[in-house]
């Protein structure tokens, strides 16, 4: 949603496909590898910020990524997460299959 807003709602911001990159930068070298580690960057340091204000509330805190996109974004993070992209509808399915 963040690449898709900087285009939208921007005159001439590109729409940048992270998936299209297999790596990036703190730093952009040009307008499309800005907008990457802008947004891959604001993302992974608000969720390293949420996970340790968590942390220090519960200290047997675990924390498990789920969404189409988990993948992309455990890779980037420091701490121990575990992913399962798909784990909503994985439950959901064990729900239908349960009630059939």
């Amino acid at each position: 949603m963040r690449f898709k807003a900087l285009h939208n709602y921007t005159s001439k911001l590109p729409l940048v496909d992270p998936m299209q990159f297999t790596a990036y930068e703190l730093t952009g070298t040009d307008t499309a590898t800005s907008i990457l580690s802008g947004v891959m960057n604001g993302i992974k340091e608000e969720t390293e910020g949420i996970m340790k204000e968590y942390s220090t509330r519960y200290s047997d805190l675990q924390v498990v990524a789920t969404g189409g996109d988990a993948g992309l974004f455990v890779t980037l993070l420091k701490s121990e997460i575990f992913a399962r992209p798909y784990l909503v509808l994985e439950g959901l399915n064990r729900i239908l299959n349960y009630n059939i």
